[in-house]
């Protein structure tokens, strides 16, 4: 368990070419006014060294009118040290010891790759935020994102 005291922050890796990504954005602007008020931060991070640009991010940010912080990684290296392996892909850290709460799905509008759900009745990142800021044990702390793949970075010859 952690205490609510804990730094938080929600590492939401994208690309901005994923429709997945682009659905997910009206969800992730809402979660993010919620809680970052009880002092949870967001990070936006763009892992897709072949395919994004700072200028795609910076659109992709605008046309969104998504409220939290981006960051190109276009070296890979926060994608590498949490094992992000699609966008969307939440990642939920407890910056104190770098412990992963979360990880996974932000909710459960799609069941995969070009099959939307009508109806969500799966919250993931809601429910483990609440149980973060509730001191109580992650009920479910890990789902398998639906997505985009991140295209694992080319080795230099």
């Amino acid at each position: 368990m952690t205490k609510a005291s804990d730094s938080i922050t929600v590492y939401v890796f994208l690309l901005e070419s994923c429709q997945i990504c682009q659905n997910q954005t009206a969800e992730l602007n809402e979660i993010h006014q919620k809680y970052a008020e009880s002092g949870i931060e967001f990070l936006g991070i763009f892992p897709n060294n072949e395919l994004s640009t700072q200028e795609g991010i910076d659109s992709f940010q605008t046309k969104y009118n998504l409220k939290f912080p981006f960051k190109f990684d276009p070296d890979q290296i926060i994608a590498s040290q949490f094992q992000a392996s699609i966008t969307p892909e939440v990642v939920v850290v407890r910056n104190a010891d770098q412990k992963i709460l979360y990880r996974g799905k932000i909710d459960n509008s799609y069941e995969r790759v070009g099959v939307r759900r009508s109806v969500i009745t799966e919250f993931y990142l809601k429910d483990a935020l609440n149980q973060i800021l509730e001191n109580k044990e992650i009920s479910i702390p890990q789902t398998s994102p639906v997505g985009c793949f991140i295209m694992k970075k080319t080795a230099l010859k």
